[in-house]
Parts: C-alpha cells; sequence; structure tokens
C-alpha cells in the first residue's frame, strides 16, 4: 500500500509543477523586440536559426595567405628532413 501511495503523490506532484509552469507561460507574454515582433515569431519565420548581426571591425579579418607552392617537408630520415637522433 505504501508503494501506491507514493506513486499517486509522485502523479500529483508531477500534475502541480506541470499546472504552475502553463500558469507562468500565461502570464509572462514572449518580450517583444525592437521592431515590435516577439522573439518567438522570428525565430519560427527562421526555423530556429539566430544569424549574427552583419558589423563589426572589417579590418579584424584575417586574409587568406597567398596562393603558390606548398612546402613539402620530407620524414624524418630522408634527405631535406629532420635526422633521427
Amino acid at each position: 500500500m505504501g508503494a501506491l501511495l507514493r506513486a499517486v503523490l509522485a502523479i500529483l506532484a508531477v500534475a502541480l509543477v506541470v499546472s504552475a509552469r502553463a500558469a507562468a507561460a500565461e502570464n509572462n507574454p514572449p518580450a517583444p523586440l525592437q521592431d515590435g515582433k516577439n522573439l518567438s515569431e522570428e525565430l519560427s519565420k527562421r526555423k530556429g536559426v539566430i544569424p549574427p548581426k552583419h558589423e563589426g571591425d572589417s579590418e579584424m579579418v584575417k586574409k587568406a595567405p597567398p596562393a603558390g607552392r606548398t612546402p613539402v617537408i620530407p620524414p624524418p630520415g630522408q634527405r631535406g628532413g629532420p635526422q633521427a637522433k
């Protein structure tokens, strides 16, 4: 009988938590963004992806190295490579 009582109390506790969260969600509407839309609408429109803003210092972007011949480092012990000790 004790196990049945614990199971019923656990189910009641879960139901209480779920109903409290639902009530809190109804009382707290989503915060609007600067353009008047809310974040939920924006995420839904973009399929859950928030892209980064397109701003920043363009001088901080590291340029690709000049194209050319890629150096090849020979394995140890071969001519031109590090010698084994």
